[in-house]
């Protein structure tokens, strides 16, 4: 399916699934939803953050990247300390289904009750009525390094967001660091959370001032900071291997690693920076030269978990407290939601774009 910007118009209007949000409602161009009732300019939020560079602290954040690039070890293995939350049998987050995929804390998204503009709802099982769309901007965005480019997935990732691209970040030269690298700014656009109350809780919250993240990387390219949390993605290197538990992460060209250090910027010995987060970040698609979508086999594994029952069914779809930590993992990250909600990213700004 080739996305053409007029096929995109279209594909706007026409996604949605059985829990929409504001049926009807299409992101207008520049248009961001800045919190549960509330609009503002993309194109400004934007602005606002490139205005802020360079500055005394984004010169010390990005000018560290250059000693961690050199001194830091590759997270080869994975502690993934999230999925160890759920060993707790009466942690209410992880013994009730607040913070699952499929989680029947309520009988809707929060926000079709707040009526956020620009926010849809799409069903994975039909990859090609949004796929293209959220590719669509790849090719407006020359800087993106090539392997972020793509729908990309957060496998165990504990919190309710599930798919995200990296295309669309307004990336542009580093005017904090002598190397030639790359700052980028991200809107909440392309960022797709579970079709539940936790997951359309966080696609509110992290509407406030645009949902901006921002990345810059290292001199080498394998390093991509994101000073929320003080996480990183890692580009894996010819020879890596993953381990998680004693046992091989097997990761296709493509995949990502995501990890956070939070202490990164005070540890004096980098070599021994304790990870607090990780999952690994797979590829499922990426935009073909005649604009249709790719898809990776990640994408059958994907849409697996997403259609497929609980490994444990929650007593009553809401209690798990009676289920094993290991089954309670099983339920997290294997009975995915297959409806997500998701709000289009605005096309890029006028002269936002550079080429390499």
């Amino acid at each position: 399916m080739e996305a053409t910007k007029s096929q995109i118009h279209v594909d706007r209007e026409l996604v949605g699934g059985p829990l929409v949000c504001c049926p009807g409602s299409v992101p207008k161009a520049h248009t961001y939803c800045c919190g549960p009732c509330g609009l503002g300019s993309y194109d400004a939020i934007i602005a606002e953050h490139w205005a802020r560079e360079p500055s005394k602290w984004s010169r010390e954040f990005d000018g560290r990247l250059e000693r961690w690039d050199v001194e830091a070890k590759p997270p080869l293995e994975l502690s993934m300390p999230q999925l160890g939350w759920l060993d707790s049998p009466w942690n209410p987050l992880f013994c009730l289904s607040v913070m699952y995929p499929r989680s029947l804390s309520c009988c809707a998204p929060i926000g079709c009750c707040l009526c956020c503009p620009g926010m849809h709802t799409v069903d994975v099982a039909s990859p090609e009525a949004f796929v293209p769309v959220m590719l669509g901007v790849a090719e407006e965005h020359n800087l993106c390094p090539e392997e972020l480019r793509g729908l990309l997935w957060m496998e165990f990732n504990i919190a309710p967001e599930t798919l995200i691209t990296l295309d669309d970040v307004e990336w542009r030269r580093n005017p904090n660091v002598e190397w030639d690298g790359l700052l980028g700014f991200k809107g909440n656009g392309n960022r797709t959370t579970d079709a539940s109350c936790a997951g359309t809780c966080l696609t509110l919250f992290s509407t406030r001032d645009g949902g901006v993240m921002r990345f810059s990387t290292s001199p080498s390219g394998r390093w991509i900071a994101i000073p929320l949390g003080a996480s990183f993605l890692y580009v894996p290197q010819p020879g890596d291997k993953f381990t998680y538990q004693g046992k091989e992460v097997e990761l296709e060209p493509g995949d990502l690693i995501r990890v956070s250090y939070p202490k990164w910027e005070k540890t004096t010995e980098l070599t021994q920076a304790v990870q607090s987060y990780a999952y690994v970040v797979r590829k499922l698609a990426a935009r073909a030269p005649d604009g249709s979508a790719a898809y990776t086999k990640h994408y059958d594994r994907f849409r697996e978990w997403s259609e497929g029952p609980w490994p444990h069914p929650p007593l009553c779809g809401f209690f798990l407290c009676h289920l094993s930590g290991e089954q309670r993992r099983e339920d997290i990250t294997r009975a995915l939601n297959r409806y997500q909600v998701l709000m289009f990213p605005p096309a890029p700004r006028a002269g936002a774009t550079m080429h390499r």
